[in-house]
């Protein structure tokens, strides 16, 4: 009875997905907010049930942006910061914490096959999305090389995030139809962002895991992960500085601002404008307020890491990248889906993004129930 409950609920979770996602290709469709919903309709759903348990990683997760959102709210509700979109965020940065502490406490199943249902359920949007497109799979590839330099492709779509997940787990637990199928539609989605992010992922992986062989320690671990950002802030901030203009003009033929979509200019003009607070941050969604006022059709400020700094503030952002991979770094199978989402962070808005979000905690607690198994198998 439970089995077949669970059944039902991970169909209910698809169709809700599978809605969103689907008119989120749309465009401006109110549809595309149905995966808001997924977190109050299972709550409620969670009222007929046992009591919910949450699992450590969840709670960890839960208590560190609890903490810095509250640290945020206080320090600039002094200085009037405080807008309706700072409650905005608030939820977005949420509601994929909750919706998988919910959604785990009233579903039991094997997490693999909630996987394998909503990778499924995204094919299927992006094939209905792109039907027409894929008539002519020929001309797409033909057409592929150009694109890495000029980042335009006809079947380009915000899918490529969760797509890169799907990839990067099918491939580390060995799921050959899978992982081929998912690296094509991965590809088809092309964004330049996520196919480097996959790549250097899967690489180091190897490098370190596979080829020499390396044992996983958890401390050592983090500290690769906190060079690896201070790697990634040095890279930022000198593009932002404009030291790398010449580099990108040299390899692409494109000026520094055509080559990354305009995204130097928005930097350049984003940090001018936040140059007070910058060490306990401006408030949630003060990056999103200023560039819908100053730019045609821009919203978001494309650099997670940028936004942390500007918004939550040097210190906090700190706290922030500590605790963060910290807290998730469990296991080597881990390391690469953290590694993909830095390198998203570093230039994108997947922070706030709930599929992308979603789909990543619920693969991290795939592996977090795999190895919580492991250690009371190995106990008794």
């Amino acid at each position: 009875m439970i089995i077949k409950k669970s059944k039902m609920l991970v169909l209910l979770l698809c169709l809700l997905v599978g809605l969103s996602a689907y008119f989120t290709n749309q465009g401006d469709s109110f549809f595309r907010y149905i995966k808001y919903l997924i977190f109050p309709i299972f709550l409620i759903l969670s009222f007929f049930g046992q009591k919910i348990k949450i699992s450590s990683l969840m709670k960890k997760n839960m208590i560190l942006y609890s903490f810095l959102i509250l640290f945020s709210f206080c320090y600039n509700v002094l200085y009037g910061n405080i807008t309706t979109r700072f409650l905005e965020e608030v939820l977005l940065i949420m509601l994929p914490i909750l919706t998988i502490i919910v959604f785990l406490g009233i579903v039991k199943i094997k997490l693999n096959i909630v996987i394998k249902s909503l990778f499924i359920i995204y094919i299927i949007v992006f094939v209905i999305n792109n039907i027409y497109l894929l008539g002519d799979v020929g001309n797409l590839v033909s057409s592929f090389a150009e694109a890495l330099k000029t980042s335009t492709f006809p079947t380009e779509s915000w899918l490529a995030f969760p797509f890169g997940i799907f990839t990067i787990f099918f491939i580390l637990e060995k799921e050959t139809k899978y992982s081929i199928l998912s690296s094509f539609i991965f590809l088809l989605c092309f964004k330049r962002i996520t196919i480097l992010g996959v790549f250097v992922s899967l690489v180091l992986f190897w490098f370190f895991y596979k080829r020499k062989k390396i044992g996983f320690s958890k401390n050592r671990t983090f500290l690769y992960f906190i060079s690896l950002n201070i790697t990634l802030l040095v890279i930022l901030f000198n593009f932002i500085n404009g030291n790398l203009s010449d580099l990108i003009l040299k390899y692409t033929g494109l000026s520094a601002n055509h080559f990354t979509q305009g995204r130097f200019r928005i930097y350049n003009d984003t940090l001018s404008y936040f140059s007070q607070h910058r060490l306990l941050g401006n408030g949630l969604g003060s990056t999103h307020i200023f560039l819908k006022s100053n730019f045609n059709n821009i919203h978001f400020l494309h650099s997670d890491i940028l936004k942390l700094i500007v918004e939550f503030g040097i210190i906090p952002f700190s706290i922030w990248m500590l605790y963060f991979f910290r807290i998730n770094i469990l296991n080597k199978k881990s390391i690469p889906l953290l590694i993909f989402l830095n390198i998203l962070f570093l230039s994108d808005n997947v922070f706030i993004y709930f599929d992308t979000l979603f789909l990543f905690y619920l693969v991290m607690s795939k592996y977090y129930i795999d190895q919580y198994s492991e250690e009371l198998y190995s106990k008794s």
